[in-house]
Formats: C-alpha cells, structure tokens, sequence
C-alpha cells in the first residue's frame, strides 16, 4: 500500500513500551475515535444549504426554510445540498414570496391551499 501511494499518504508512529495485553491499554484503544466511522457518519448525515445574508425579507424567509428543514432534521445527503437544496430552497421560497400576498384572493375564490403555503 505504501508503494501504490508513494510513501506520502500514510502517517504512522510507534509507542514504545506499550504492552497490549493490559486491559486498561486495550480500553484505552477503544475508545479512541474511528476515524472511518466518523467518515462515514458524517457522509450519511443531512446537509442543508448556507444562510442568506439577509438584505430582505425575501433572505429572510429564505433563511428560515432553512431554519424549519434543520429543526425537522432533514436536508441531502453529500454535495447535493450545494446544488439541488440551494435550488429547492430558492424555489421554495420564490413560490411562497408569490402567492403570500394573494393569499386573500385566493380564498376569496374557494381556492383550497394546503397549511403549509398559508
């Protein structure tokens, strides 16, 4: 492995007098943090876009989306959140900075919006 990676990639180090079969040293091990492990959780866990600066109320709503979807716990997974959550966000709001102030026609022509648009 260190040939295919031409001895720059990998770091090791050696501890000297350490003796492995003491069950505090083999505790000790265990509880040191994985490094895959946390590679892995990290790449499985839900990613939501960056804030707006808010410059108005339309970054304003913008951020709380963003608010609402890291309160519910969800988002993408990966760089996905950098390119379509950015989009779905931004559409999102875009369609919910239409209709806010037609809300009242709407209902006054029986149109049914589901809660979360009102």
């Amino acid at each position: 492995m260190l040939e295919v990676l031409g001895f720059l990639q990998v770091k090791f180090y050696l501890i000297s007098g350490l003796n492995l079969d003491t069950s505090d040293t083999l505790i000790l091990i265990q509880t040191r943090p994985n490094a895959f492990r946390i590679l892995i959780e990290n790449s499985s866990r839900p990613l939501l876009p960056l804030h707006y600066i808010e410059y108005n109320n339309c970054d304003k709503l913008y951020n709380e989306i963003i608010k609402l979807f890291k309160v519910q716990k969800v988002g993408w997974i990966g760089g996905l959140y950098d390119t379509i959550g950015k989009k779905f966000v931004s559409r999102l709001t875009d369609t919910l900075w239409y209709i806010d102030p037609h809300l009242f026609t709407l209902c006054a022509h029986l149109y049914h919006l589901p809660i979360f648009f009102t």
